[in-house]
This record gives structure tokens, C-alpha cells and sequence, in this order.
């Protein structure tokens, strides 16, 4: 749904918006962000993962987040939309000839942020597939997926946030109170205060991208599963039945 939705955004600003405002429901080991500065678009791509990770693995990643959002760029609005370069705040290595290759522009290593830079005029490009009416109607679901971290507020909605970040691997709560910068006692106490518990979060989160990923999608049960983080489909089921008291199949038939 995403990813549909970016395809049929109506211009390239939109496209940027969207993918940034929605790019929790895309699970991303990076954080997206864009901004403009003169007569250049940037993206920028935050890592959010760096200390839990070896180099190896950081730098795949970084490489992989941008060279993704370099082809999602070029495939919306045409191959002739290219970079004019790429920082990366890694140094430069055996890999740096493919970046220069598969990014087609100047890479340029080394640096304090991991971006892209286009030309700002394409902002103002209309993608092939762009669609109005589809890309509002798209939008809404994803709105409907991601509106709980807009109406919690506090600490719950951080919480969500970083849940929605990753929605196949929940941490546990000692994890997310790190990420957090807070002692899990405090994180807990915390979360108390405000009538909220962090296993009654987990589970919302997971019942509510169930039931949108059964109504709005032809996912398997067991993808499903797999997606908001359950062992098998069994499980799922037994889930569904305790939140709806309805089988997957009376959910599905609900759109």
C-alpha cells in the first residue's frame, strides 16, 4: 500500500511528502527525511540502528536504503531523473566504484550525513502513474494504519512510533526503554501514568495492523503473521478471535 501509493502520488513534492510521513508502514532500518536548500532537493537517510549493528552491516544497510530510494525516485518520474550526488557518511571502501555506477552520480564519502541531492525541479514532476483519486483513497488507509501514534501523546506515542518502526520484530520492553534513554522501572512507571501498559501497547499495535493488512490486502494469513509478529498463523488466529470475537474470514468479509 506504500509503496502503491507513492507510485501514484500526483507530483514528485507529494511523492517526497508521502514517503517520509508514512515511511514507518515500510519498516525501514533508516530514518527518511527531505528538505531543500537553494536549487537542490535532499534526502537525507538517519541511522537509527548504528550502535546495535557491525560495520558490515551498517554500511549494507546505508547503501541499500539509498540505492532503494534512488530506483523508487527514477521509477515514478523517469529514468532521466538522476542525482547530481551522494554523501555518505561512511569511508570510502572496495564497494565505492558500484555506488558511483548504480547511483549515477558523484559519491562523495567521508561525510557527516548520508544523502541524496537532485535538482529541485523535480519536485515540480508529474509521475507517469500519478493519480489523485487513488493515491487519496491509498493515503487513507495508510492514515488509518498509522493513526495510533497520532492520537496517543507522551510517552505512549513514542512507543508506538518506534513499534510501528518495525512492526515484525517488537523488542522487548528493556530494549525500547534504552532506545529511550530511560530505566525500565521508569520507563514502566512512566507508562503507568498514563493508563498505558507496554504489552497492552504491543498488542494494540498488532490488532490494529492485523485488521488493516486483512481488509486492505490479498496477504496471506501467514504472512500476516509474519508481518506484526507472530510465530505461525495459529497464534494470529487465536489473537483475532481475542480482539474481534470473529474468525479471519468474517474480518476479511468486513471491508
Amino acid at each position: 500500500m506504500y509503496g502503491y501509493a507513492l507510485i501514484c502520488s500526483p507530483t514528485m513534492r507529494e511523492f517526497f511528502d508521502f514517503a517520509v510521513r508514512y515511511q514507518p508502514l515500510a519498516t525501514p532500518t533508516v530514518r527518511l527525511s527531505w528538505r531543500t536548500e537553494g536549487d537542490v532537493a535532499i534526502w537525507q537517510f538517519r541511522e537509527i540502528y548504528r550502535d546495535v549493528m557491525s560495520d558490515e552491516v551498517r554500511t549494507f544497510l546505508v547503501r541499500q536504503q539509498m540505492k532503494m530510494t534512488f530506483t523508487h525516485v527514477r521509477d515514478a518520474a523517469g529514468t532521466d531523473n538522476l542525482p547530481i550526488r551522494a554523501l555518505f557518511a561512511l569511508p570510502k571502501d572496495a564497494h565505492a566504484a558500484k555506488d558511483t555506477c548504480e547511483l549515477s552520480c558523484a559519491c562523495i564519502y567521508d561525510e557527516t550525513a548520508n544523502e541524496l541531492h537532485y535538482p529541485i525541479g523535480i519536485l515540480d514532476r508529474t509521475p507517469e502513474l500519478g493519480n489523485r483519486l487513488t493515491r487519496t483513497m491509498l493515503e487513507e488507509t495508510c492514515e488509518r494504519l498509522i493513526g495510533q501514534t497520532r492520537i496517543s501523546s507522551g510517552l505512549s506515542g513514542e512507543v508506538y512510533q518506534l513499534l510501528l518502526s518495525a512492526p515484525g520484530q517488537f523488542s522487548s520492553m528493556a530494549a525500547i526503554a534504552a532506545q529511550l534513554g530511560l530505566q525500565e522501572r521508569t520507563f514502566r512507571r512512566r507508562l503507568a501514568a498514563e493508563n498505558a501498559s507496554y504489552g497492552a501497547i504491543v498488542d494494540d499495535v498488532r490488532r490494529k495492523l492485523t485488521i488493516e493488512y486483512l481488509q486492505t490486502t490479498q496477504m496471506s494469513v501467514d504472512d500476516v503473521a509474519w508481518k506484526v509478529g507472530f510465530s505461525d498463523s495459529a497464534n494470529l488466529r487465536r489473537a483475532i478471535r481475542r480482539w474481534t470475537n470473529k474468525t479471519v474470514n468474517e474480518i476479511r468479509a468486513n471491508k
